[in-house]
């Protein structure tokens, strides 16, 4: 089960930054995250902290709750 949720978030970390036409690497650089902690997550290889969701929340301009609420 954590696993699907992971994925999902995943799914929604892409599609909010593809709304806000922001690249993986533009995401990565706003957040502080080497290009490998950033593939680590994208291929739920880690489950991320409190702190990397509320970074990539804050450069998104989201809340966590926003981030992590799945449709």
């Amino acid at each position: 089960m954590i696993e699907n949720e992971l994925l999902k978030l995943v799914k929604r970390t892409r599609k909010l930054s593809l709304s806000k036409k922001m690249t993986l690497a533009q995401l990565e650089a706003e957040c502080d995250f080497e290009k490998s902690n950033m593939a680590r997550i994208e291929k739920g290889n880690t489950n991320p902290t409190y702190k990397t969701l509320l970074k990539v929340a804050n450069a998104l301009s989201l809340s966590i709750s926003e981030l992590v609420i799945f449709d």
